[in-house]
């Protein structure tokens, strides 16, 4: 018997055309530095797992080398953050709000030590889960791409990380 997670999951599925990277499309989002996918989790927990991933290409550096290494080694130069996320949708999904968590983060920025990315986006999820629990409460009508729009409003803002981390 299919429960509300796996409804919805099917439902966004149906939206998006059954291919996880078109929810970017779906949600109007236009960056190329952007990408976002997201699956089922493969544990025994209804959850979905977001990635969102920025990387911003600097010019293309002649190294001196043979056209083909210096293309290689021209991918790998640019800045990156990535981010992968677990939404869980507890028992009583969707009459209680399901919660986000930061799984992973890595990034190449050189760091000037005014903030610590993993405690900044800790603090962005933090007051996500406060918000759907709390302050605006969570309604049944919302959806799985209702809660990723919300997450990537909060975090849409990576040139700025770049450009002043």
């Amino acid at each position: 018997m299919e429960n509300h997670f796996e409804r919805r999951y099917k439902s966004l599925m149906n939206k998006i055309g059954n291919v996880s990277h078109n929810i970017k499309r779906y949600l109007n989002i236009e960056d190329d530095k952007i990408t976002i996918n997201f699956q089922k989790c493969n544990d025994s927990a209804d959850s979905l797992i977001i990635i969102i991933n920025y990387f911003n290409k600097n010019e293309y550096i002649n190294f001196n080398l043979p056209k083909e290494v210096n293309d290689i080694i021209d991918s790998f130069c640019g800045n990156y953050i990535k981010l992968k996320f677990k939404l869980e949708c507890i028992n009583n999904f969707p009459f209680l709000s399901p919660t986000w968590k930061l799984l992973d983060l890595k990034n190449n920025l050189k760091s000037n030590n005014i903030i610590n990315l993993h405690d900044y986006y800790i603090w962005i999820i933090d007051n996500i889960n406060y918000d759907n629990s709390y302050r605006f409460g969570w309604t049944v009508i919302y959806g799985f791409e209702k809660e990723i729009l919300i997450l990537f409003t909060r975090i849409n803002h990576f040139a700025s990380i770049e450009n002043n981390y």
